[in-house]
């Protein structure tokens, strides 16, 4: 299993930690600021395969999530930000709603950096994509938010991509946990009771927020969610 460097940016660092701990114990951890590019820190701070992630996140990798064979043959492994940018009917949806996100917009919250495929370390993280050799994650590797979400998606398409966080191995939904609030087309949508075991040692702002939104999904869904997904998995 790879290594796991946090990059420290926000209050929820204990989630991440506290996962860590839980699900994959024998994987060792570093913490750093994350500072001013993502990129630069990660390279900064490593010299073999890692993989990197914004605190916040909610982490139960596992073994056969990564294949060691590809990541040695590209410099990162990344997902894009746009998370419907490659569905065939959702894609122009960030157009319509004037979102800047386009195909070639990284998500930097979560990523498996390859040093050795590294010559020079770069200042930013934006102007370097066009022409790199990229590995993208499989989609359960980052069940993260999407601007869609309340603008342009069905509830039962938000529900079809909850259930598809049944079966994740990273939870990013840290632009809502800051907010400590969900509609609820994002409740359907967003496992957030995937982060109520891992609240210890967070501040008691931040944990209510995060415990908040983890019980208002479960009300609202999440025991649905889930006996659906055991049932997919019976057949």
């Amino acid at each position: 299993m790879l290594n796991v460097l946090i990059l420290e940016d926000n209050e929820f660092l204990p989630l991440t930690i506290n996962s860590l701990k839980a699900n994959m114990p024998n994987v060792a951890y570093n913490v750093v600021d994350k500072g001013s590019s993502r990129l630069q820190t990660a390279l900064n701070n490593t010299k073999e395969p890692t993989l990197v992630v914004k605190s916040g996140l909610v982490l139960q990798v596992k073994e056969k999530d990564i294949s060691y064979d590809k990541i040695k043959r590209y410099p990162i492994c990344v997902s894009r930000e746009a998370v419907y940018s490659d569905n065939p009917q959702w894609h122009h949806n960030y157009k319509d709603i004037k979102s800047p996100l386009t195909r070639g917009t990284m998500d930097l919250s979560i990523f498996i950096i390859n040093p050795e495929l590294w010559l020079h370390i770069p200042k930013k993280d934006s102007g370097i994509w066009d022409g790199m050799k990229k590995l993208f994650m499989p989609r359960h590797m980052n069940h993260k938010t999407d601007v869609l979400m309340n603008t342009c998606i069905s509830s039962y398409a938000a529900f079809q991509f909850g259930l598809l966080g049944e079966y994740a191995s990273v939870f990013n939904y840290v632009p809502l946990l800051a907010q400590g609030k969900a509609t609820p087309i994002e409740t359907y949508a967003y496992c957030f009771d995937k982060f109520l075991p891992f609240t210890d040692g967070l501040d008691p702002t931040a944990k209510d927020k995060v415990e908040r939104l983890g019980n208002l999904t479960k009300e609202r869904i999440g025991k649905m969610r889930y006996d659906m997904y055991k049932m997919q998995e019976e057949l």
